[in-house]
C-alpha cells in the first residue's frame, strides 16, 4: 500500500514538472501541440499569465482567452461550431443586371473572374463585421467559426438576360469554416482563386492582370465590365459603393505595381476601393535637419523615465534625449547582452551572429501579435501603432503577453501631446503621453476597458485599471530604412525589441492592392508624401533569396495577408522614421490584461522559419493518468 502511495505521489509529481516548465515565462521553446483529449485535461489548469503562448494555426493548440475561464472557452471552442457559423455566414442571392450578362455574352473568360469577385466581397462584408462585433469585443467567435468544416452556404448569382431570364449558371457553395481558417493565416483572395480553381466549370483566370491581357470586342470595355460588376456587387452587399471612375482609376495602380512586382498579387477589394483615412502628423524634430540612410549617423530624439533619489514626483523624472544612432543602439545591445559594445564591432557587422529570420508572431513557435484591427473611418494609424508597439515589445523583452491593448486611449487622450485625435498624429506623440502618465505605473488601458468607437471621445482613461508601461523610446530622425543599411538595422534591432514602428505613403501604386508575394515601391517616397503608420514585426529571405520586412497594417484582416504585408528591402526609400520602445517590468496583470489567445496571429503557410524545431518533451498526459488509476486501484 505504501509503496503504491508512493507510485501514485510520484506520478503526481512528474505531471506538475511537465506542467511547471510550459508555465516558465523563460521557457521559448516549447511547442504547443496538444490533443484535444490533452486539452480537455489542461483546461482545468491555470497555466498563470507569464508565458508567451504559440500561434494559433492548429485550432485544436489553444490555451487561454482573456478574462474568461480557460476551461469554459475550451467548451465553447469544441462545441457548437455550426450555430456560431449561422449567426454571421448565411446563403446569399446577389442579383445583377443586363449589363453583366451583356459582359459574360462578350467576354465568356470574365465567368470565373466575376464569381470571384463576387465572393470576395461576400466574405469582406461578412469579415468586417466580425472585426466590428467580435474581434473589437476581445470575443473568441472567429475561432468557433473557423473550426466549423461542415456548414455550407449557398451563394446564387442571379444573372437577368435580355430576354427576362435569370442565368444562374455561376451558383456555387462555399465552407466558411476553412475560409476563415485561411484568411486568419493567408490571403482572402489568394483562397478565393484556389477555391474556384477546383471547378473547373469553364476556361477562366483568377487574375485581374491576365484578364486584361484581352483585347475589348464588346459593347463595354473590359474594365468597365469588371467595374459595373464590383459596383453592383458593393449594392448587393450594402457597402459603400464606388464610381466607375475610381475603380477604373484603381486597375490602373494595379497594373502599374504589377509591373515593379510581377510575382506579388494585388486584387480589387472594398478596402482598395474605400481606403480607410490615412493622415500623420509628423513632429518637427522627428523630420529632422538632414535626411539619412545611415541609421549610425542618423540623429535620434527620445524619452526616458530615470529613477533617483534626488528626484520630485515619488523619484521619478521623465528625461528628454538626443543621441547619434551608433549610441543608441550600443546602449540597447549593452542592455541585452550585458556587455560594452564599442563602434567597430557594430560596424563589422559579424553575420555569423546575424538572423536571416526574425517574426514577433513566431517566436520558437510562439506569437507575441494580436490580429490587426480595422481603425475605420477614424484616421488614427498612430494610435494602432502606439497599442501594438507596447504589447508586442512587452511580450519580447519580457516575457508577457498582455491583453490588446486600448488605442481609443491614444486618440482619446493624447491631444496635448500634438495628436488630433481622428485627423491624424504620431507615434512619438503617443508615447510621450504614455511616459508622462506613467506615475503610477501601468497606465495604457486594455482594448476591453476602453473600447474603440472610430471617434474621439472624451478621456477617461483614469477609470481603468491599466495594464503596461513604458519605459523608454527612440525615434530616427530624417531616416529611411532602405538598402543593405536598413537590412543591418532591422536585423541588429528588431530582435531585441520586437517591433519597430514606422511612416509610409500608402498612396503608392498597388498598397491598398496588395494581396500577397513580396511588394517592392514602384516609385520613392519622400518626407511629405508620408500619411500612413505600420509597424514591422518581422524580416526574411524568401526561397529566391530576396530579402524582405514583415508589417502589420490597421486596416483589417482583409487587408493584405491577414492584415500584413511583406515588403522589399530594395524598396526606394518607403519606410521612414523608425521608432522603438523599451519596457520596464510592468508587475502583476490584472484580470482585464490577460491574453486573448484566440486572437493570436501566426505567420501561416506564406512564411518559413529558419529557427530550430525543437520537438516537445510533453509526455501524453494519458499515460500518466492511466498510471495514478492503476496506483489508486493498489492503494485501495
Amino acid at each position: 500500500m505504501h509503496f503504491g502511495i508512493f507510485v501514485l505521489l510520484s506520478a503526481i509529481e512528474a505531471v506538475n514538472c511537465v506542467f511547471s516548465e510550459v508555465s516558465n515565462k523563460n521557457e521559448t521553446n516549447f511547442r504547443w501541440n496538444l490533443n484535444s483529449s490533452e486539452i480537455d485535461f489542461a483546461a482545468n489548469r491555470n497555466f498563470g499569465n507569464n508565458y508567451i503562448y504559440s500561434q494559433t494555426a492548429d485550432y485544436d493548440n489553444t490555451t487561454s482567452n482573456g478574462s474568461i475561464p480557460l476551461s469554459h472557452n475550451l467548451d465553447f471552442a469544441y462545441k457548437g461550431h455550426s450555430e456560431h457559423t449561422e449567426l454571421l455566414f448565411s446563403s446569399f442571392s446577389f442579383n445583377y443586371s443586363k449589363i453583366v450578362d451583356r459582359c459574360i455574352t462578350d467576354y465568356n473568360f470574365l465567368r470565373g473572374f466575376l464569381r470571384k469577385i463576387a465572393l470576395t466581397f461576400y466574405y469582406s462584408s461578412k469579415v468586417m463585421k466580425l472585426e466590428n462585433e467580435e474581434f473589437k469585443r476581445n470575443s473568441n467567435m472567429a475561432w468557433k467559426i473557423a473550426r466549423d468544416h461542415r456548414k455550407r452556404i449557398n451563394i446564387s448569382i442571379n444573372i437577368t438576360k435580355y430576354n427576362g431570364e435569370i442565368d444562374d449558371n455561376l451558383n456555387f457553395e462555399t465552407l466558411p469554416g476553412p475560409f476563415l481558417n485561411n484568411l486568419l493565416h493567408s490571403s482572402n483572395t489568394s483562397w478565393v482563386g484556389n477555391e474556384f480553381s477546383r471547378f473547373q466549370r469553364e476556361n477562366s483566370t483568377y487574375r485581374l492582370v491576365d484578364v486584361l491581357k484581352n483585347e475589348d470586342s464588346g459593347i463595354f470595355s473590359i474594365r468597365e465590365c469588371i467595374c459595373n460588376f464590383v459596383l453592383e456587387t458593393q449594392r448587393n452587399l450594402d457597402l459603400n459603393v464606388t464610381s466607375i471612375e475610381k475603380c477604373e482609376k484603381k486597375i490602373d495602380d494595379i497594373i502599374l505595381a504589377m509591373k515593379a512586382n510581377p510575382e506579388a498579387e494585388f486584387d480589387l477589394t472594398q478596402v482598395s476601393l474605400d481606403q480607410p483615412p490615412s493622415k500623420l502628423v509628423v513632429p518637427d524634430n522627428v523630420r529632422g535637419v538632414k535626411i539619412s540612410r545611415k541609421w549610425r549617423e542618423s540623429v535620434v530624439e527620445g524619452k526616458e523615465l530615470v529613477f533617483g533619489y534626488n528626484f520630485t514626483s515619488g523619484g521619478i523624472s521623465l528625461v528628454n534625449k538626443t543621441s547619434e544612432g551608433i549610441n543608441v543602439v550600443r546602449e540597447l545591445l549593452s542592455e541585452y547582452q550585458k556587455s560594452e559594445i564599442n563602434s567597430d564591432q557594430l560596424k563589422a557587422n559579424d553575420k555569423s551572429n546575424k538572423l536571416n529570420y526574425f517574426d514577433s508572431r513566431d517566436v520558437n513557435g510562439k506569437s507575441c501579435v494580436y490580429f490587426p484591427y480595422d481603425q475605420g473611418k477614424c484616421g488614427g494609424c498612430y494610435a494602432f501603432v502606439v497599442s501594438s508597439s507596447v504589447s508586442i515589445s512587452n511580450c519580447i523583452q519580457e516575457s508577457i503577453l498582455t491583453a490588446p491593448l486600448s488605442p481609443q486611449q491614444i486618440i482619446d487622450c493624447s491631444q496635448g501631446f500634438g495628436n488630433l485625435g481622428c485627423n491624424g498624429g504620431f507615434y512619438s506623440n503617443g508615447w510621450s503621453y504614455l511616459l508622462e502618465s506613467n506615475n503610477p505605473q501601468n497606465s495604457f488601458c486594455s482594448w476591453e476597458e476602453y473600447p474603440y468607437v472610430e471617434s474621439k471621445k472624451i478621456c477617461r482613461a483614469n477609470k481603468c485599471t491599466g495594464c503596461l508601461t513604458v519605459g523608454k523610446y527612440n525615434v530616427f530622425t530624417g531616416l529611411s530604412l532602405t538598402g543593405d543599411d536598413g537590412w543591418d538595422f532591422v536585423t541588429t534591432v528588431l530582435p531585441k525589441v520586437g517591433s519597430i514602428s514606422l511612416s509610409v505613403n500608402s498612396n503608392l501604386p498597388g498598397f491598398t492592392s496588395y494581396s500577397g508575394g513580396i511588394y517592392k515601391a514602384p516609385k520613392c517616397t519622400v518626407p511629405s508624401d508620408l500619411d500612413h503608420a505600420v509597424i514591422m514585426v518581422g524580416f526574411g529571405v524568401s526561397s529566391n533569396g530576396e530579402k524582405y520586412y514583415v508589417i502589420q497594417n490597421s486596416w483589417g484582416v482583409s487587408w493584405g495577408i491577414s492584415g500584413f504585408m511583406n515588403i522589399s528591402t530594395s524598396s526606394c526609400d518607403m519606410l521612414w522614421y523608425p521608432g522603438i520602445i523599451r519596457q520596464l517590468p510592468s508587475g502583476p496583470i490584472s484580470e482585464v490584461c490577460e491574453e486573448n489567445v484566440f486572437l493570436l496571429a501566426g505567420p501561416g503557410r506564406t512564411y518559413n522559419s529558419n529557427s530550430l524545431e525543437i520537438k516537445r518533451n510533453i509526455v501524453h498526459l494519458n499515460i500518466f493518468m492511466s498510471i495514478i488509476v492503476f496506483c489508486l486501484v493498489l492503494v485501495v
